[in-house]
């Protein structure tokens, strides 16, 4: 009986913060990618994911500066006003 909404991505932001429910969620996309039979299976799968993914030592290729994002993202920045 399986009524609830756990299956959407929606719910992992509803039990967890942000930065945890985006972990959990590229673990979903990449590791699982599907229903599991049971929990030994999951586990062995997500401690293959962590181990493949903590040994490619991957790097954030940044693709502007702070001042560079400040500009094209000030939409995002609050307004202050100096009045």
């Amino acid at each position: 009986m399986d009524n609830l909404n756990t299956h959407r991505m929606s719910s992992l932001y509803e039990a967890f913060p942000p930065a945890e429910a985006r972990r959990l969620s590229a673990m979903e996309r990449q590791a699982i990618g599907g229903r599991v039979a049971d929990q030994p299976t999951l586990r062995k799968c997500a401690a293959t994911w962590e181990s493949d993914r903590n040994g490619k030592f991957n790097r954030i290729d940044w693709q502007f500066r702070t001042d560079d994002a400040r500009i094209k993202l000030r939409r995002l920045y609050p307004q202050i006003s100096a009045t």
